[in-house]
């Protein structure tokens, strides 16, 4: 069919500003549909109120407003512009909604326009609950048993006729599962429901059966006029039914299903799509399957492009929003052509031999009190893609391309070791950190079918875990955390009395230093212990007990009485025996909740003091040896671990009553105070084997990382603990007597490197620097090669260079006579760094074409315009890493690298980049130093004579309270190189100066902490200017509306100052 010539002018409706669930990609398939529209001859009008945006650029519209997007202000541009079309599928949930509502008001017949893309009755089909359920149960296809509901009068009804909690809320009209959540029983109903209905623009939600463990699929489908359809790609969510698929680990394409269980889920999203009537364009369709009886339901429908049409776009090269633009003008899929093969129409599906693994990424440490589980409302704010031969490999270039000082599934020397309770607990709840805790339950030696109950995760995806887990044992990237490592590897200390009696077996483990104390882990008892876990003391003795006991001062005595009434409350309600979920459920509501209260410095942390910490210490260690053998402790902010045996006829409760005392007395005669510290909570947990003693050692080692606290502030006993992991590295290193690196051989560092593992996972393993094993890898001639998406596995010529870097394929890579240049982008989105990052980066490669180079842009985001195929000359689809970025420019050879339009990101690269030799162009390592690290910032202000508030830099909490104490609170505590006013706190008491240290990050001699007089009700004033080192020009002067104090993203700002 040929284009449609009664169209002279189209609008499109843009989708405002950025909001969780509703991103930068949609700028990126506005940028799509305007450039494809201009192409065909149409004149475009574009209303958009973001002015981040590339798309509202002058050159992407022949006219953009930046309006609010109303009916009102639209209809007022409608009535100027008169367009004949409006086309909203482009703009996400805000454009859907604007046009429903100017078609319910009656603008768009008033003033003679029509909805291309899908009709008014298409988008009510597909975004009102009810029309959705009836239209997919006249086409035979199952959907969850459920109700409308319109009012909370109708909630009785409905729960009446599904039966059962729990209950899924959907709100319509609504996007990124806004208002929508999981109701356990008729309260939390009630509340969600009446949320929901608020939130819904129809006051409407649709409650349905849960189907929380089920597997979850999406299709991207396209069709025409003509009713061609295919199915762009298909995606399957790494976590079940019951996380919102924008805070879940997608991979595409799907892994899990059979061809035929595949087939059938097409024809049901081409049958969905018909019957909604989308009559051409693009619609995501996603269902769940039974992993047990295969069932198929459909869970719903976007009758628009969305988020994951931009992932499915980057992770095929299929340009999803640029040809659904063609089809809503009249084109039919067989006459648009494939701009990366040339030669291939657009019916042609797209067909990929690589997995692409999608990770989202989180920003939970900005809002540290924010409830972090993950459930049907989105809660990520960004996304990183990652693209390689294998699911493995994918997945651990995806984990590295978050930018969270991760550098892998783990062995990056960024593992935690908790105990088992709280992993258990961490793998049944969904949280952001899921697969790090997957992989520490291998380590742990947990079966799939262990974890499976646990998270509902599919068996082929833990096994991929599994398996990586393995190669990181054998590669030695990771310590047997069963305590038996090879190298170093001992008989456990016997004690033939104890096996006697209880029939404890000592397993292979390394022998302690000096560890001559017989452990104790069961008793004469044991067979009564191991049926009830919580027995008196009196009936345990010489056992092995973890202690726990709190202290903490400030704390108001009602506080602990009302625990205990709400506690004792609730276990009215919940008797025992206890499932797996209560006891969750009582962990978290009465063990996690209380200590993060108490770690976030409601009470004072009087821990955090070294002096307070030493009394602990001492109080510990007094009668060691005598009442007590003390194997290990760690001084928490406001608690204490420890694990102690007692000896002869000493009683735990006269052991703790005797440290507690002696703490109290000494912690008040210290600080010359009266009142009574707060210490009555305390409880234990009996070590029953060898093993069990052995995580627990390694969970008090690894508190003092986790809790942020620094070396003055916790004690280990070193005669007893495990030895650190740097020793047993270097004991491993050692192990020839040389001295050097162990040798590595080619194929076991080959196969390493196909299953993802980076520079970083494998120097951790062998204990030496990040940059010795890069020098040893390319010795070993072990350099990645980089492949080309090109929507047909090779079948056809690819003429777009978009690639992925993998090892040990041919290396696809093309060669030009070009003068070069190298983009660094900015990463997954985040609070602080987003789309604004991108628009810099898009300009950039816009003007280095222009000036006749060959642009080269590094990125891992696929919502992006910068990661579209034809914005740059070459796109590396890769992390944002020094190893990832270094190998790219081995073999690229670059004239420069430009690292300063991608946010802070590629800022934190500059230093190592510039010591591997690449040359930086604009702002140099030395200018980013001086501007991010505050100490040298202010010196070159006091150089300047430029007048600053009163300041200092710090290294530690004793620097900072004598800075604060030398200039006065409130003060403003900012650390250096970071974005978005990360961990910058306004303080106005040395308690919580005290508290800031103790959590700061990454405060390091090279990256202090700067302290600033804070000047109250002060205008706060931004200047923005371009200089060529010689003549400066400044662009703007924005003054905040808001005082001094709010950050500027925060901030709403003027131009001009007033």
């Amino acid at each position: 069919m040929p284009r449609n010539n009664e169209l002279k002018k189209i609008l499109l409706i843009g989708s405002g500003p950025i909001v969780i669930g509703q991103g930068c990609e949609f700028d990126y398939s506005g940028v799509q549909a305007c450039k494809a529209l201009r192409e065909e001859g149409y004149e475009v009008v574009l209303v958009n109120s973001n002015p981040a945006t590339i798309m509202t650029d002058p050159e992407f519209a022949d006219r953009t407003y930046v309006e609010p997007i109303t009916p009102e202000v639209i209809e007022a541009i409608m009535e100027r512009e008169k367009p004949n079309a409006i086309l909203p599928t482009l703009g996400g949930q805000t454009a859907l909604n604007a046009a429903m509502e100017l078609n319910r008001n009656g603008a768009l017949s008033r003033h003679g326009v029509k909805l291309i893309g899908a009709n008014a009755q298409a988008i009510a089909k597909g975004e009102d609950r009810q029309l959705f359920k009836e239209a997919m149960l006249r086409i035979g296809l199952d959907v969850p048993r459920s109700g409308v509901a319109r009012s909370l009068a109708d909630l009785d009804r409905i729960v009446a006729e599904i039966g059962k909690f729990p209950l899924i809320i959907r709100p319509a009209f609504t996007l990124g599962g806004t208002g929508g959540g999981i109701a356990y029983n008729r309260e939390e109903l009630d509340v969600i429901a009446a949320r929901g209905l608020d939130l819904s623009p129809v006051r409407e939600v649709l409650i349905e059966e849960s189907l929380v463990g089920w597997k979850e699929f999406e299709m991207e489908v396209m069709r025409d006029r003509m009713d061609n359809c295919v199915v762009v790609c298909s995606i399957e969510n790494f976590d079940p039914m019951g996380v919102h698929t924008g805070d879940s680990i997608t991979v595409a394409p799907v892994q899990t299903l059979t061809d035929k269980e595949y087939q059938m889920m097409r024809d049901a999203a081409f049958a969905v799509i018909r019957e909604i009537g989308v009559e051409t364009g693009g619609s995501n369709i996603q269902f769940a399957v039974h992993p047990e009886t295969g069932r198929m339901v459909v869970i719903e429908m976007n009758p628009r492009v969305s988020r994951s049409s931009a992932l499915a776009s980057k992770a095929t090269g299929f340009p999803i929003a640029k040809i659904a633009a063609k089809l809503a003008v009249g084109y039919t899929l067989d006459e648009i052509k494939n701009d990366i093969t040339r030669e291939t129409p657009a019916c042609f599906e797209p067909t990929i031999d690589y997995c692409v693994v999608k990770v989202p990424r989180f920003t939970f440490e900005k809002f540290p009190q924010a409830d972090a589980t993950l459930t049907t409302r989105m809660k990520s704010v960004g996304e990183a893609m990652a693209i390689g031969r294998t699911f493995k490999e994918a997945l651990q270039k995806a984990l590295r391309s978050l930018e969270i000082k991760r550098f892998g599934l783990l062995g990056d020397g960024a593992d935690t070791d908790l105990n088992p309770e709280t992993l258990r607990l961490k793998l049944a709840i969904p949280n952001a950190e899921r697969i790090f805790y997957i992989a520490q339950a291998f380590q742990k030696n947990a079966s799939i079918d262990d974890v499976y109950e646990l998270t509902n995760i599919d068996r082929w995806f833990l096994r991929n875990v599994q398996q990586i887990v393995e190669e990181a044992r054998q590669a030695g990237s990771v310590r047997d955390r069963s305590g038996s490592t090879p190298e170093l590897r001992a008989q456990a200390p016997a004690d033939a009395e104890r096996d006697r009696n209880t029939g404890v077996q000592p397993v292979s483990s390394r022998k302690l230093p000096a560890c001559t104390v017989p452990f104790r882990g069961f008793d004469p008892y044991g067979e009564v212990i191991q049926r009830q876990r919580d027995l008196p003391h009196s009936e345990q003795p010489q056992a092995t007990y973890l202690v726990t006991f709190w202290l903490a001062d400030s704390v108001p005595q009602k506080l602990p009485q009302h625990w205990r009434e709400e506690q004792d409350t609730w276990l009215k309600f919940h008797p025992k025996p206890w499932d797996w979920k209560t006891e969750r459920e009582y962990h978290r509501r009465f063990v996690e909740q209380r200590e993060d209260w108490l770690d976030r410095g409601h009470g004072s942390c009087l821990l955090r003091d070294s002096e307070t910490a030493q009394i602990v210490a001492d109080a510990l260690r007094f009668f060691d040896g005598e009442r007590y053998y003390l194997d290990a402790f760690v001084i928490m902010p406001n608690h204490v671990h420890a694990l102690v045996q007692p000896t002869g006829d000493n009683s735990l409760s006269e052991i703790l009553h005797s440290w507690k005392s002696f703490t109290a007395n000494e912690i008040n005669r210290l600080m010359r105070r009266r009142e009574e510290l707060w210490m009555h909570e305390s409880y234990d947990h009996i070590v029953r084997d060898w093993e069990e003693l052995l995580s627990w050692r390694r969970y008090i080692a690894g508190n003092p990382e986790k809790a942020r606290l620094r070396d003055a502030e916790f004690v280990l006993q070193e005669r007893h603990i495990l030895a650190p992991d740097e020793q047993i590295a270097q004991a491993r290193r050692m192990r020839d007597g040389s001295g050097k690196m162990p040798e590595l051989r080619r194929e076991h560092f080959l196969r390493a490197k196909k299953l993802g593992f980076s520079d970083r996972q494998l120097a951790v393993a062998n204990a030496v620097a990040e940059v010795e094993i890069r020098a040893k890898r390319k010795s070993l001639g072990i350099t990645p090669t980089y492949r080309l998406v090109d929507t047909c596995a090779a079948e056809f010529e690819a003429y777009t260079p978009y690639y992925y870097s993998t090892y040990g394929d041919e290396n696809e890579r093309r060669e030009s006579g070009k003068r070069k240049i190298m983009i660094l982008g900015g990463g997954p989105n985040r609070i602080g760094q987003g789309i604004e990052f991108d628009y810099c980066c898009v300009h950039a490669a816009f003007a280095l074409r222009e000036l006749g180079f060959e642009t080269i842009m590094v990125n891992s985001n696929p919502e992006t315009v910068s990661t579209d195929y034809d914005t740059s000359d070459k796109l590396y689809f890769e992390p944002l890493t020094l190893e990832d970025v270094l190998n790219i420019y081995d073999q690229e050879k670059p004239e420069g690298v430009f690292v300063q339009f991608g946010g802070q990101t590629p800022l934190n690269l500059a230093i190592g980049l510039r010591a591997a030799g690449v040359p930086i162009l604009g702002t140099q390592p030395e200018s980013i130093e001086t501007a991010e690290d505050r100490k040298l910032f202010a010196a070159m202000l006091d150089k300047l004579g430029l007048r600053q508030t009163p300041n200092g830099s710090a290294t530690s909490t004793k620097e900072a309270v004598l800075i604060a104490k030398r200039i006065g609170y409130p003060v403003l505590v900012r650390p250096s190189f970071v974005l978005g006013g990360r961990a910058m706190e306004l303080v106005y008491t040395e308690a919580d100066l005290r508290r800031y240290m103790a959590n700061a990050i990454e405060v390091t001699p090279d990256r202090p902490v700067l302290i600033d007089r804070f000047l109250e009700d002060a205008i706060e004033v931004d200047v923005d200017c371009i200089s060529d080192g010689e003549t400066t020009v400044i662009g703007a002067i924005m003054e905040h509306i808001e005082e001094a104090g709010i950050h500027s993203g925060d901030s709403a700002c003027v131009i001009p100052t007033f």
